[in-house]
């Protein structure tokens, strides 16, 4: 009775402030629309790591981290975390050392507030079943690049029901030779068994763990059995 309860606490705090957090985000882009596209994404982003640190203190779930020193501050990166639930959002918004942009399927951009709101902040949907219009998303990621962002996608394309790694997307590590970006692996632990997929119930008992590694080169023609290893090894 006690997890149902917390299940229905956290759920309605997380709507809440994620509808605010929408409201805000769509808001810099109205207010900042006289600046660059980057600066108001730049903004955007802030917003939505204290939209991820605040749902997480809600929550009273521990996260323990171990955030590996990015080589160059400066540089962009491609960052890949494996995915568990929909707590990883939270999460990579929260503890990811840089400022971002996700790669998403576009299911998610027509949720009302939500989805308006990663539009409006320069997010990019991609259309699996699409070819044409797949092609169009991939040219506005690598233009994204070349105007120096990070990016940040989900190699899986989809939670995963049991906590283990899943078969990756055809044409994830495409996309990070094209980028050029240095490939971070990121490993989520536990945040399936904190929520898991399609279930209402919530267990804040349980510790998420979250860190990244040292940089794959996306060049590399093993960045992606290389990947699977280091996070397969820490699951």
């Amino acid at each position: 009775m006690l997890i149902f309860l917390y299940s229905l606490y956290f759920h309605f705090m997380k709507c809440v402030f994620s509808i605010l957090v929408s409201v805000c985000q769509i808001l810099v882009v109205v207010l900042f629309f006289y600046l660059v596209r980057k600066k108001r994404e730049s903004i955007g982003h802030k917003v939505g790591k204290t939209w991820g640190k605040i749902v997480l203190f809600l929550s009273f779930i521990k996260v323990k981290k171990d955030i590996a020193p990015l080589p160059d501050s400066d540089a962009n990166y491609f960052f890949a975390p494996n995915h568990q639930s929909s707590f990883d959002i939270y999460l990579c918004y929260a503890f990811l050392p840089k400022s971002f942009i996700w790669v998403a399927k576009k299911s998610l951009f027509i949720i009302p507030l939500f989805g308006w709101a990663m539009w409006m902040m320069g997010h990019i949907s991609v259309e699996r079943d699409n070819s044409q219009k797949g092609a169009a998303s991939l040219r506005k990621i690598i233009q994204k690049i070349k105007n120096g962002i990070s990016i940040a996608i989900f190699p899986e394309g989809t939670r995963s029901v049991d906590g283990k790694l899943l078969p990756f997307k055809k044409g994830v590590f495409g996309l990070a030779r094209l980028s050029g970006l240095p490939i971070v692996p990121v490993l989520i632990k536990n945040s399936g068994r904190v929520a898991k997929k399609y279930k209402f119930r919530i267990d804040p008992r349980i510790v998420i763990e979250f860190k990244t590694f040292d940089p794959i080169n996306s060049k590399d023609k093993e960045a992606e059995s290389k990947l699977r290893l280091i996070l397969e090894k820490e699951l």
